[in-house]
């Protein structure tokens, strides 16, 4: 009788540690998951800001090839260096501006 009921103890108390255990397997697995997400949402992170450096980088680059070359022109060439569009729109006065736009609108009646 007492090893009937040790092993039926002995049942009954592996029963609950199984339940404990799928209970805690549940519980690490949903603790997993949230991990997962966070970790997927910091790796997108690292991505964009590696594209935004490589963005930045790229400008930098272009910024610092034309000041090389301003510099270049300006020993090569002094008071003969090209300058950008930008640069020319930049200074434009209102007589400039009327120039442009009649020579952008002679351009139009050619095409």
């Amino acid at each position: 009788m007492q090893e009937r009921e040790a092993l039926w103890l002995a049942i009954n108390k592996t029963d609950e540690e199984c339940k404990m255990s799928v209970s805690s397997i549940s519980h690490y697995q949903a603790k997993l998951e949230h991990v997962k997400g966070i970790i997927s949402k910091y790796k997108l992170q690292i991505e964009k800001s590696k594209e935004e450096n490589l963005k930045l980088q790229q400008g930098l680059n272009n910024v610092l090839l034309a000041k090389l070359e301003n510099e270049l022109c300006q020993v090569i060439l002094p008071n003969r260096c090209p300058v950008s569009y930008t640069h020319l729109r930049a200074h434009e006065t209102s007589l400039h501006l009327v120039c442009r736009l009649l020579l952008e609108k002679k351009k139009k009646k050619k095409k």
